[in-house]
């Protein structure tokens, strides 16, 4: 997950404003964000970019992370026939 953080915050950000755009209700919104809406706080990471952090403080950053390893593990199962 740290490889891509900044991806995931950035790309959830997006998909969070997307909905919110269109209509959708909070819950449905921000189900995936991984950030806190409301944190002010500023920092650089070693990369030099902000926003490099999943916040483990938001049940909504645990929501994403098993949806992105289901997804993964669902991408490279291998069926019992090909082995």
């Amino acid at each position: 997950m740290p490889g891509h953080a900044h991806a995931a915050v950035q790309s959830m950000r997006m998909r969070y404003r997307r909905l919110k755009r269109s209509g959708s209700d909070e819950a449905t919104a921000s189900k995936f964000l991984v950030h806190d809406l409301n944190d002010t706080s500023w920092y650089l990471g070693n990369n030099k970019q902000m926003d490099t952090v999943l916040n483990p403080c938001i049940e909504s950053t645990y929501t994403f992370v098993e949806e992105v390893l289901r997804t993964l593990i669902e991408m490279h199962k291998v069926s019992s026939s090909s082995c």
